[in-house]
């Protein structure tokens, strides 16, 4: 088997040669050549200072700089396992503050109200990416805070995933706290909103094919709003605030 020589050295370095060599190897079906130690821990020492980056940028974010004990714990816990230098961590979270997007995240407060945002995004079929199709926002979808479960410092990765699966479930089985009963009476303002609005350019439609298909629109529309309105029933949830159309109301 040919061993690895300067001369097969892929154009860059650290992951950049791994993924280049792998890409090159499948595009020729030839066996993928030995690549060297010292490429490989480039590779994934750029993992974890990328990690320790994106960790101190969301933190500074959520925090805006005053670090929270449970926040300095995580970024102590992680340096330690990641193996980052002092120095290096104090200049990640010095960067981490001077960026304009951390700092206007920081100041806006969006991330405490993550209700009011959209969360979702349609599945796109990883062959998709490939051709360059990307996941867009799904228009349906809004954050919902899960049910918290206490946390055992032991507990094994099998049992936390376990917890937050019952969790899961239990509150889509109906354990509905006050900020899932807000975020039912948004999606169904949403869609009412949505519905005026089809309903006025089904109106207006010339062709016959236009008004078909404002019509389809409507009627997801409507089965949607069917099925939140049943979940509201069955959760005892107050819908008289909200300003959604019923949807027997309208003709279609």
């Amino acid at each position: 088997m040919p061993q690895w020589h300067p001369s097969m050295r892929a154009p860059g370095t650290g992951a950049d040669a791994i993924y280049t060599s792998a890409e090159a190897a499948k595009r020729s079906l030839l066996k993928l050549q030995p690549i060297p130690s010292f490429e490989l821990y480039k590779g994934a020492r750029e993992e974890e200072l990328l990690c320790y980056r994106s960790v101190c940028r969301v933190i500074c974010m959520r925090s805006g700089g005053r670090l929270t004990k449970q926040q300095t714990r995580i970024l102590e816990d992680l340096r330690e396992e990641l193996c980052i230098p002092t120095q290096r961590a104090d200049a990640e979270m010095l960067e981490a503050l001077e960026d304009v997007l951390v700092s206007s995240v920081a100041a806006s407060g969006v991330l405490k109200r993550r209700e009011d945002f959209f969360d979702g995004v349609a599945d796109v079929p990883l062959e998709a990416i490939h051709e360059g199709e990307r996941a867009h926002d799904d228009h349906s979808s809004l954050y919902a805070p899960p049910a918290k479960v206490p946390r055992k410092e032991n507990a094994t990765a099998g049992a936390a995933a376990t917890a937050t699966t019952t969790a899961s479930s239990s509150w889509r089985r109906g354990v509905t706290s006050k900020n899932s009963q807000a975020l039912l009476l948004k999606t169904i303002d949403k869609i009412g909103h949505e519905v005026n609005t089809i309903s006025g350019k089904f109106l207006s439609a010339v062709s016959v094919a236009d008004q078909e298909a404002f019509r389809r629109e409507l009627l997801m529309r409507r089965e949607r709003l069917l099925l939140l309105l049943k979940e509201a029933e069955g959760n005892a949830i107050d819908v008289s605030g909200s300003s959604s159309a019923i949807p027997s109301e309208h003709g279609f």
